[in-house]
């Protein structure tokens, strides 16, 4: 609902970064999610880089 630009970066540990907005209308929220290709080839966490969803940011003003 409302999601665009992903972007990521994966660091030298193996760690995925990626980096989203969320309901830009709505909530307003930037968010991000880590894990590893591990946890992705998996289908579920087995790393403790694994967390789906760390809020950077919330906007509170209007467009």
């Amino acid at each position: 609902k409302g999601v665009s630009y992903p972007d990521g970066v994966q660091a030298d540990n193996g760690t995925l970064y990626i980096i989203y907005d969320y309901d830009r209308r709505g909530e307003k929220k930037i968010l991000m999610c880590t894990f590893t290709e591990g946890d992705a080839l998996a289908g579920r966490p087995v790393s403790g880089a694994w967390n789906p969803r760390i809020q950077v940011n919330q906007a509170t003003g209007s467009p």
